[in-house]
């Protein structure tokens, strides 16, 4: 269910003083809190069902009982505080209403959304509200029932709310009006695992890892470390936890590596860090095709033959993964890799291969998004076809016959000139970077007549680079590259996921954004 309202202008907007609580309050300060919550986001003008777990979350505990939640909306960071008074038991009551966020608004804006001729700042609370219908559709509004407090159960471990059926604690203005964002559930709580740590005598080596998605092979490094029988893995995935995956290696040559191991906190991503020896099955989309579908597992280790000889590592079944996932009680992945194998790995001077651009998505110039874009496939391979390490391979973009540099005054999300691109960067607006080395890439020139995109690798203690692969507009025509078509639509969500049937927001589908 998606609330179907759009916002709409408010001429009787009468802004009033802030209570907002944005100063820390004095007690016990309790960081690093894991938080699920289902809830609405806004997005597009319509709020939208959005389910947030893993997340960091903060309280205090004030002396006489009270707690505060900071950033209580789970969708929305307000930067203030949502005061939960101290009731019978354990038991928490939040009065309602409470100022929780303020908004800017320039002249424009305050004209259109306010009917007002000014600048202004809005001051909106959490509110009860119920769901229901009037002429306009779905919404969630002011409880009429003379309630307007809702409750919470606090154990000392723990912060949920008490939920109540079609109630939401939800954002609105002082007029009631709900802007799309609340939660209907939240439960907080302590982790109590310590993340694994290898000992200062281990020796990290670095291993190439592959693996399978949507049948085809895609790999990475990471770092491996044998310390006797124990089997230490980090670098699984971009984050930066400080804990490590830890197994043991058994006499059999089988390392056994037990599942819903806590790696810690990722700061760059707000959130708490696990590892699953997950599952893998197919699944046919509505196009027809059959893709890769994850979960958590049944709960058993992951099994690994380990080749003292070679220095090998080979998953013992088909079906498992290894699944780094944002939070423990349900899916959401940052990397899953199905039918792990790795080896130890051995910096080279290798030659890319050629990226290959495909045809069936690309676009000279789109009067409607300003810019021209091309989709292409970096392969993490060299000419022989041998992996490579993606953290030393980089990308150019040529106009014509001259490598395009990437500058802020064009590219507005980039922080300084760029010209050798990162295998895994993206910006999230003008290039996207998508599972099986898929970029999309917006460009702004409109006077050219070929654009070109080549690989470079930075190993070995040297910098070699790939043929061109060309997209010539006059013939499109793509000059020593392979061609390539794409069957059926494929569909990312916004972190860059493949999904197969999307539910209800904003998708990416052939690179450019559409909502479903």
């Amino acid at each position: 269910m998606h609330a179907q309202r759009r916002m709409a202008a408010r001429s009787n907007f009468q802004p009033r003083p802030a209570s907002v609580i944005s100063e820390q309050p004095k007690g016990q300060l309790i960081e690093g809190l894991n938080r699920t919550s289902n809830g609405f986001l806004m997005d597009q003008d319509y709020a939208w069902e959005a389910v947030l777990t893993g997340a960091l979350s903060t309280i205090v505990v004030a002396n006489n009982g009270d707690v505060y939640l900071y950033n209580p909306i789970s969708q929305l960071e307000t930067y203030s505080w949502l005061k939960l008074e101290k009731a019978e038991g354990d038991t928490l009551v939040c009065h309602l209403p409470q100022d929780v966020y303020t908004d800017y608004y320039d002249y424009n804006d305050a004209a259109t959304y306010f009917g007002i001729d000014h600048d202004t700042t809005v001051v909106y609370q959490l509110q009860r509200l119920v769901y229901g219908e009037d002429a306009n559709g779905s919404w969630y509004f002011p409880d009429n029932s003379g309630k307007t407090d809702m409750k919470f159960i606090f154990n000392g471990d723990t912060l949920r709310s008490i939920d109540e059926k079609d109630v939401l604690l939800g954002m609105a203005d002082k007029n009631g009006e709900w802007q799309g964002y609340g939660d209907i559930s939240t439960c907080i709580k302590r982790i109590k695992e310590a993340p694994a740590q290898a000992p200062d005598a281990a020796k990290w080596e670095t291993y190439m890892l592959d693996w399978l998605t949507d049948g085809e092979t895609d790999c990475r490094t990471i770092q491996v470390a044998i310390n006797g029988k124990d089997i230490y893995l980090d670098r699984l995935y971009d984050g930066e936890p400080e804990g490590v995956v830890r197994g043991t290696l058994g006499d059999d040559g089988i390392v056994s590596i037990p599942t819903h191991q806590y790696l810690g906190i990722d700061q760059s991503n707000y959130s708490h860090v696990f590892f699953f020896a997950g599952n893998t099955y197919r699944l046919n989309d509505q196009w027809g095709e059959s893709l890769d579908m994850f979960g958590l597992g049944d709960g058993s280790d992951i099994q690994l033959r380990f080749n003292a000889e070679t220095r090998e590592f080979t998953a013992v079944k088909d079906s498992v993964n290894f699944l780094i996932n944002r939070g423990d009680d349900m899916m959401m992945r940052y990397g899953c890799y199905t039918h792990p194998h790795f080896v130890l790995y051995a910096d080279e001077a290798l030659v890319p291969a050629m990226p290959v651009i495909n045809l069936d998505n690309y676009a000279f110039w789109d009067d409607d998004w300003g810019c021209g874009h091309i989709e292409f496939v970096l392969p993490k391979r060299d000419v022989e076809g041998r992996f490579i390490d993606s953290d030393k391979l980089f990308y150019n973009i040529y106009i014509d016959q001259k490598v395009l540099t990437l500058e802020p005054s064009e590219y507005e999300y980039l922080a300084e000139d760029m010209k050798d691109i990162p295998y895994s960067f993206t910006d999230d607006y003008d290039i996207l970077s998508y599972d099986g080395g898929q970029r999309v890439f917006c460009f702004y020139r409109q006077e050219f007549t070929a654009i070109g995109v080549q690989s470079v690798y930075k190993g070995g203690g040297v910098e070699n680079r790939s043929q061109i692969a060309w997209l010539n507009f006059d013939d499109v025509a793509v000059k020593g590259a392979q061609l390539s078509t794409t069957e059926s639509p494929r569909i990312y969500d916004l972190q860059g996921r493949r999904v197969t049937t999307p539910a209800k927001g904003v998708y990416l589908r052939n690179g450019k954004k559409q909502l479903f």
